[in-house]
C-alpha cells in the first residue's frame, strides 16, 4: 500500500469509531484506523445498530485498517476473517498485552 502522507491516524481504543473516521478521512488522512478490538468482541458483533459502528466501512473509507487484539488462537482467526469481510483492508495485529 503506498500512501501520499507519511502519517496516519493512529488506532485509538474508545475513540476511532467510524464517525472519527469518516472526519479524520475528511481533514486529510490518507489511511485510517480503528480501535482497538479484542478478537472475542469482534466474533460477538451481530447486525445491530447499536453495534453496526465497530465494523462499517464505507466506499470512501479505502484504505481502512482495523486493530485486532487477543490471545486465544481459537477466536483469533476467525474475528480476523470478519473484519476482512467487513471490508476492512488491513487488518493491524496489536502485540500489547491482551
Amino acid at each position: 500500500m503506498s500512501l501520499e502522507l507519511p502519517v496516519v491516524q493512529a488506532a485509538l481504543s474508545g475513540y476511532s469509531d467510524w464517525p472519527m473516521r469518516a472526519m479524520a478521512r475528511k481533514l486529510g488522512a490518507p489511511y485510517t484506523v480503528a480501535e482497538v478490538m479484542i478478537d472475542s468482541f469482534v466474533n460477538s458483533l451481530k447486525q445491530r445498530r447499536r453495534t453496526s459502528h465497530f465494523l462499517m466501512v464505507t466506499d470512501d473509507d479505502h484504505p481502512a485498517g482495523a486493530q485486532l487484539m487477543g490471545a486465544d488462537p481459537n477466536e483469533f482467526p476467525a474475528a480476523a476473517r470478519k473484519l476482512a469481510e467487513a471490508g476492512f483492508d488491513v487488518i493491524d495485529i496489536n502485540f500489547g498485552c491482551p
